[in-house]
């Protein structure tokens, strides 16, 4: 079984996009968590 040049090149830019979609993910997540916790500090601030 041989396989070409473009089934390489689809397979690469194919792991290439799924690799950045989960560091974006993560990257996305954690920058919410940060927000989350940013405005419960502030509510906090300004009731008390």
């Amino acid at each position: 079984m041989r396989i070409n040049l473009n089934h390489i090149l689809v397979l690469e830019l194919w792991a290439i996009t799924l690799a950045s979609s989960i560091i974006y993910f993560i990257l996305a997540s954690n920058e919410y968590t940060h927000l989350i916790e940013f405005a419960a500090t502030g509510l906090e601030g300004e009731i008390s």
